[in-house]
């Protein structure tokens, strides 16, 4: 009990520790803010699909409550440790919008569609539920934030094991989603020839939906890297550190705040940057000067025509 108080005391007094704590507090809150505005006023608009919409929200959900269980409510050691138990659904539910955008892309039929997204969501959520229960459920899930860092000694194996499972989804799905627009990409150009304007209006669907998200991962990815090795250093390091400094170092290592901000914000901006392309585009397109282009070309068209020598 007196180690336990004198802990307490230390980290308490800790600036850095305090500090971190406040600047992810903030970032937890803008994050909340970010999500909730998108979701609103964003997610809707956007060309994405109906199924892409359902998982799109579903990440964004995990990535409030997260922000929520950690940030907000981040006195009680249940919520950091409940929204530990959320983070690997963020790389399951980014597979997941893969693996539909990969339907979509080989024209698989929506039901099925509909079908492979929600047992991907089933998947992931009974993943994060299944992983906080066996790692937390014997720890004591009182006290405040500063008794627990989102890390327990009972089971470390199951923890360095998820890591690992999750570094290498993360960077095999970053990597499969470039490839797959780059896939949608050269397929467009074939279908155009073709003037199959349902088919090409999927397959720029395909390409205007995954290039919001490719920022999203690929922030995702560097920010779990980065994660993951400062993660593995304070574990595997763990003896050269007293209890208080360990508390304190995987307290400041933890990036995921800063990722549930970041990756909206990136989404955001796309998606911003994505309409004001699309809008300068149509600008273009129906000038007086793209309107004179046109009736030139007619016109060419047509004298070229009259001059060609008759066929028949």
């Amino acid at each position: 009990m007196e180690d336990d108080c004198i802990l307490s005391i230390e980290l308490n007094n800790s600036v850095i520790l305090q500090t971190f704590r406040w600047i992810q507090i903030f970032a937890s809150i803008c994050s909340i803010i970010l999500v909730l505005y998108i979701c609103i006023h964003h997610l809707s608009r956007t060309i994405l699909d109906r199924v892409s919409i359902i998982i799109a929200r579903t990440i964004y959900l995990s990535i409030l409550a997260y922000s929520f269980g950690f940030g907000v409510v981040q006195i009680l050691c249940l919520f950091r440790m409940i929204a530990a138990s959320i983070s690997p659904a963020f790389v399951l539910l980014h597979v997941s919008f893969t693996v539909q955008q990969a339907l979509s892309t080989f024209r698989y039929p929506l039901k099925v569609q509909r079908i492979v997204a929600t047992l991907c969501i089933f998947i992931s959520n009974v993943y994060a539920i299944f992983y906080g229960y066996f790692v937390f459920h014997e720890e004591i899930l009182s006290g405040k934030t500063q008794f627990c860092s989102s890390f327990t000694l009972i089971k470390e194996d199951l923890i360095i094991i998820n890591l690992a499972i999750m570094i290498t989804l993360d960077i095999v799905n970053f990597i499969f989603t470039i490839l797959l627009v780059a896939y949608n990409k050269k397929i467009l150009k074939n279908e155009r020839i073709s003037f199959d304007l349902s088919r090409t209006f999927q397959r720029m669907q395909n390409v205007y939906a995954i290039e919001p998200f490719l920022p999203v991962f690929s922030l995702h990815s560097i920010v779990h890297i980065v994660h993951v090795g400062l993660y593995s250093y304070t574990i595997y390091n763990r003896q050269y550190f007293s209890h208080a400094e360990f508390t304190i170092l995987h307290s400041v290592v933890n990036l995921a705040p800063f990722y549930c901000l970041i990756a909206p914000l990136a989404f955001l901006i796309v998606i911003k940057l994505g309409r004001f392309v699309r809008k300068g585009r149509m600008r273009t397109m129906i000038s007086p000067t793209s309107r004179s282009n046109i009736q030139e070309v007619c016109f060419k068209n047509l004298k070229d025509a009259w001059d060609s020598p008759n066929c028949e």
